[in-house]
């Protein structure tokens, strides 16, 4: 089973969409044309695939943005970190003070039950997380721009799902 499940999880696309904790991008136009995209790792990715999947965004925001191309203005790559809640080292029931109910045949007493966390450490841990953030310019053409990598958004989008396993 452990196997099956193994080479379910190997067929799968890459998570890519925006970030809402747990990894992804996050972007915004800074002026004009001048724009910042960030990729946060999600479970499995690493800095590599993290870097690809922040062109990936780029590639979008410059055709979003009616551009074919884009050049890197500046790039920060590393390692963040990210909480991580640890398995539940288990439950215990307690029972609270006891009531008095009235029924037809006289009172009973009833006592509720809940459950609490009981754990003898923090249930929290920092994983290190790579993650990529890119400061970018989009172009209408295909321009010199210096010492500026130039990149086509429609190859890098066609070449990024294609390696990730994104869809449309």
């Amino acid at each position: 089973m452990a196997a099956g499940l193994l080479l379910l999880l190997a067929g799968c696309a890459t998570p890519f969409g925006a970030d809402k904790g747990y990894g992804g991008y996050a972007d915004s136009p800074i002026e004009g044309n001048l724009f910042r995209v960030a990729f946060t790792a999600t479970p499995g990715l690493g800095p590599q695939a993290v870097h690809d999947l922040a062109l990936l965004r780029a590639a979008e925001i410059a055709q979003e943005h009616g551009k074919e191309w884009f050049s890197i203005v500046r790039e920060n790559r590393g390692i963040t970190t990210r909480l991580q809640l640890l398995p539940a080292q288990g439950f215990v029931t307690s029972y609270a003070q006891p009531t008095w109910v009235s029924t037809p045949n006289g009172p009973v007493m009833v006592m509720q039950s809940f459950p609490y966390w009981q754990s003898t450490s923090d249930p929290t841990n920092t994983v290190p997380v790579p993650y990529s953030e890119l400061f970018f310019r989009t172009l209408a053409a295909q321009a010199a721009a210096g010492k500026e990598p130039v990149y086509q958004a429609s190859v890098v989008i066609r070449e990024m799902r294609a390696k990730y396993k994104i869809g449309h």
